[in-house]
């Protein structure tokens, strides 16, 4: 569904990206996004769905060589995809996956670029966006979850922004979003890990 405010708050955001863009275009941004909330103009998820909270750094797989051709990479160093891929298709095949066979069954069909995972592989997959260049759509993301889907969103880590990490978004209150964090195996908040998710998600995979 349009809609105008979250489209002027989207384009705000994305210009603050920049570091030089006017503070201003900051305030209104803020400004837009409570008079939003307030009026109750933000879409509500229908469902928050439960998935199986998986940690990467898990004892049991943490020192589980990641993909092929890497010898430093592991699923607890660098697994955070391969996790949140387990988690996912944990939920809709209704038994648990960890994330040593899954990284297994990625090597044997297919799913890596060395130790990167390559999403379109797996079964499930449904589709992929990048925002790398542009604000994250997030009433296109609160539209995938609402009809079922699971997605998977980059980010960076905080402070430093300079290093890749993949969350699972379960569901959304708002442009809240409930995720899956493979790094902690924790259920929390994109927004109260990560900052504004319409700023810090740079791309996503989605699965049904």
């Amino acid at each position: 569904m349009y809609n105008p405010i979250h489209t002027l708050l989207n384009t705000l955001v994305s210009s603050s990206r920049n570091r030089r863009a006017p503070l201003v275009n900051r305030l209104v941004a803020l400004i837009i996004c409570g008079a939003t909330m307030a009026l109750g103009l933000i879409p509500q998820a229908k469902a928050q769905m439960n998935v199986p909270a998986l940690s990467q750094r898990d004892g049991r797989w943490a020192s589980h060589q990641l993909g092929r051709n890497v010898p430093s990479s592991t699923l607890g160093n660098r697994g955070c995809a391969v996790t949140c891929i387990a988690m996912e298709r944990s939920y809709f095949y209704g038994s648990l996956i960890d994330p040593a066979y899954m990284n297994d069954w990625l090597l044997s069909n297919g799913g890596f670029y060395n130790d990167l995972v390559i999403f379109s592989a797996v079964r499930g997959f449904a589709g992929s966006r990048d925002y790398s260049r542009t604000a994250a759509d997030l009433n296109y993301i609160n539209t995938l979850l609402d009809h079922g889907y699971l997605v998977i969103a980059m980010t960076y880590f905080p402070p430093s922004r300079t290093t890749t990490h993949f969350v699972l978004i379960t569901g959304h209150s708002g442009y809240t979003y409930y995720i899956n964090d493979p790094w902690t195996g924790y259920k929390t908040t994109f927004n109260s890990q990560y900052g504004d998710p319409g700023r810090w998600i740079y791309s996503i995979n989605y699965f049904h």
